[in-house]
């Protein structure tokens, strides 16, 4: 028999069948959010977040995005992963800021900071032979300068003779 859940501390026993009442005075479409949002708990990858601060929302959301987006750039491109791997990088960096950020957050507010585990292994791929997350350029600057034909070398050679002379 399947038993309510309770809204405060959790049980001493976990059951295997819960009840979760949606109150019939929440509008509809509030009803599918919150009914959607109990069936994403069942999935195996999926983490409850509480937001308190809007720059957490952002983040989140920016995260989501961002996994749906490289996910969908990875389906597409199949065996040749190369043209997802500027945004990876330049995602890399960021969370890389992100943690060092959060470290000196954490230790001004006198807690400890664990740094995520994916994090410490992302950096470790990258210090054992590949290219280092922080030399790459800005994603727009690099299709900036593929977008911009290439100098032929004897126009330099002609600047370079004009600067000369």
């Amino acid at each position: 028999m399947a038993e309510y859940i309770q809204l405060v501390g959790v049980p001493k026993s976990i059951p295997n069948e819960v009840v979760i009442p949606i109150p019939s005075n929440v509008p509809p479409i509030v009803r599918r959010i919150v009914y959607g949002k109990l069936q994403s708990a069942l999935k195996r990858n999926t983490r409850v977040v509480y937001q308190d601060m809007n720059e957490t929302k952002i983040a989140l959301d920016l995260a989501i995005q961002m996994e749906k987006a490289t996910s969908l750039l990875l389906g597409r491109v199949g065996m040749n992963p190369e043209a997802v791997v500027p945004f990876i990088r330049q995602y890399f960096t960021t969370l890389e800021s992100m943690g060092e950020m959060t470290k000196a957050a954490c230790k001004k507010a006198g807690i400890d900071y664990k740094e995520p585990k994916g994090l410490a292994i992302a950096r470790k791929i990258n210090t054992e032979g590949q290219a280092p997350a922080d030399d790459t350029e800005s994603v727009e600057t690099e299709s900036a300068e593929k977008s911009q034909p290439a100098e032929t070398e004897s126009k330099v050679k002609e600047k370079q003779t004009k600067a000369a002379g």
